[in-house]
């Protein structure tokens, strides 16, 4: 019996566009939803204004790809973008907490001493 081996199979480039534009799509909505959450919660506006900062993603993209290409790459470099920001968010919103749990054990122990 005799195996034909076409070879590693290739991805679809519109799924593969597709997973990409979702996944991007996905990171945005979570980093919006944490942004919200921190200013909820009383976020300082230097924690806020920090996630603004920007890359030249264009400059990163290597010359002489194709448009579909460069495209995958630019989400790809998006989404890495808007990680770090969710991540600064999250670790933002934790110091955030802790420093409010900080005031309020301060005031229970206050209290505790004026009983």
């Amino acid at each position: 019996m005799i195996l034909q081996d076409d070879g590693p199979e290739k991805l679809d480039p519109k799924y593969f566009g597709e997973l990409l534009a979702d996944l991007s799509r996905k990171n945005t909505d979570l980093y919006h939803c944490l942004l919200e959450h921190l200013q909820r919660i009383g976020g300082s506006r230097q924690d806020i204004e920090s996630t603004d900062k920007s890359e030249d993603i264009e400059s990163l993209i290597p010359t002489g790809l194709s448009e579909f290409t460069k495209q995958q790459i630019r989400y790809i470099l998006q989404m890495r973008g808007m990680s770090d920001k969710s991540l600064h968010l999250v670790l933002s919103t934790f110091s955030n907490i802790r420093e409010e749990l900080g005031h309020l054990q301060n005031d229970l122990t206050l209290l505790k001493m004026t009983r």
